[in-house]
Parts: structure tokens; sequence; C-alpha cells
């Protein structure tokens, strides 16, 4: 029997990100190791064309799950082979270093698509930006969607819609494919208006929601750990600890926004003071100002 599960996750999408074995990632990044982990097959992030509403946009890590996609397309009685566009890579936001393999393509072959792919004994995870999943998704598709997910749910599949909400966002909750998310809890969560506790309400309700906070113990820890690399001094586990707790203190229990008066916002900034070997000096022994 397959599975069709909604996932909402909390995080600052402009951030770097660490992972248990200490690459720098980017959210998209950080985003597929995770799902990857989770062994999920194929992994596609839909998005709002800058300039087209009639189109989607589809965004892959690499270019065998955009083949994979576009192989998915409808064929014609003239036609038996799928249009796999040619190497085509765009930035994901403005002040990205790296570029992502891009698609755009007309609703209806999304659609088609999605039917073909959950269709198949894989497991597809589909990544929504809240902010753009009205957009790209009317009440119409809902119904539509729902009645393909509810037409595979017999087979193996696996299916996982992961909505994106960044730190920003405080507008309503978008309505989802019933099979997905029940049209009485959206009604429930957006009658109210404050949209500033979403977090909140979806885990009253029981929604799996997760929470990618900056400066989390365990991501300052790994930043540490990833400095140190290009190091000459050596610490052991147990120093590390500490120093990740006495900053966690810092920036999150106390609020404090600087370190050495200089301004700390995300991680980002934080991992440039810990290239500083000085700085990086100071911190190991607990001289943190």
């Amino acid at each position: 029997m397959g599975s069709v599960d909604i996932r909402f996750v909390f995080a600052d999408t402009e951030d770097i990100y660490f992972s248990n074995h200490l690459l720098k990632l980017d959210f998209e990044q950080y985003v597929h190791l995770k799902l990857q982990n989770e062994n999920f097959q194929n992994i596609y992030y839909f998005n709002k064309p800058k300039t087209n509403n009639e189109m989607v946009r589809l965004n892959c890590e690499n270019y065998y799950e955009l083949r994979r996609y576009c192989e998915k397309t409808k064929k014609s009685l003239f036609k038996k082979t799928a249009d796999v566009p040619a190497y085509k890579k765009e930035r994901m936001r403005t002040n990205s270093q790296r570029s992502m393999y891009v698609y755009e393509h007309p609703k209806k072959v999304f659609l088609e698509n999605m039917a073909s792919l959950t269709s198949i004994s894989e497991s597809c995870a589909f990544v929504f930006y809240i902010r753009s999943y009205s957009d790209i998704i009317s009440l119409d598709d809902n119904l539509k969607i729902n009645r393909i997910l509810q037409k595979d749910k017999a087979n193996n599949s696996r299916i996982l819609f992961l909505i994106v909400v960044d730190e920003n966002y405080t507008g309503p909750l978008p309505f989802f494919p019933e099979i997905v998310l029940s049209t009485e809890i959206v009604k429930r969560i957006n009658i109210s208006g404050n949209f500033d506790s979403l977090l909140m309400k979806l885990q009253t309700v029981n929604v799996d929601c997760e929470t990618w906070q900056a400066f989390s113990v365990e991501q300052i820890n790994r930043m540490i750990q990833r400095a140190l690399l290009s190091s000459s001094e050596t610490y052991d586990n147990s120093a590390i600890d500490v120093v990740s707790r006495l900053l966690y203190k810092r920036l999150v229990e106390d609020g404090k926004s600087t370190l050495f008066k200089l301004k700390v916002s995300d991680q980002n900034d934080l991992f440039q003071i810990f290239q500083d070997p000085e700085y990086m000096h100071k911190i190991m022994q607990h001289r943190i100002e």
C-alpha cells in the first residue's frame, strides 16, 4: 500500500546549513540531502515562473532527475519519445552562487507528469514554496491531483509534499488536495486570521512540521568542526560541545545579535567569524564577547 504525506519545513531559505559530514550547503542542497537520506528517489522543486502564469517551473539538483521527469511526459501517436530539455541551469535566487537545472512547462504537462510519477512504485518528493503554491495550484488542480493520488494509493509509491515556509511568511495556509491535507483543517487554521503562529497551529492538529532553526546547538557544533578543519589547533568533542552551548545561549537564549561587535543575523555571518583564526582561538578559550 502506498502513502501520501505532507510536511512543513520552517526555515531561512537564504541561510547556509551543515550536514553531519560537515558539508556546507545552501537550503536546497540541505533539503535534497535530507530527503535522499529518507530514501526518496525523485526530488522535484516547483515554483512559479516570473513571466508566464500558465507555466510551471521545475528545478532539479541533477540532470538524471530532470530527464526522469521529462520521460514521464505523455506521448502521442506520432511522438514516441519525450522532449528532454538541453542542459539549462539558473540560480534559485539572486544572491546564490550555485545553479540548478530548470525546466519550464505548461501546467497540463505538470499534472500529467505527476500522474505518471505517482503511478510507479517509487518514492517522490514534491517540494513547493508556500508563497507560490496557490499561484501554481488552483482549487481545480487540487481536485485533479487528489483524484490522481487516490487512484494510485493502491500501489507501493511513496509521495511527500514538502512545503517550505520561510521565516518571514505571514500569509494564509493554502488549500491542498484532500488526501494530502484536509480542507477542514485548512479552514480551521485560517479562520483566526493570525498567521504568525502557523507552526503552532499546524502542530496542534498533528501536522508533520520541522523547524530548521538558525543557531541550533547541532548546527553550531558542525560549523565549529568545519572551521577547525583548516586550523592548526585541535580540540576534543567535549570542548566543542561546551563552546557550542555557550554560543547557543548567547545567540538564542540571551538574544544577542553580535559577536566581537560583529553582526550575527544568520549562520552565514557566524561561519564567517569562525573562519578568522584569531576569533576562533578566542571562542575556544571561552572568551566570547
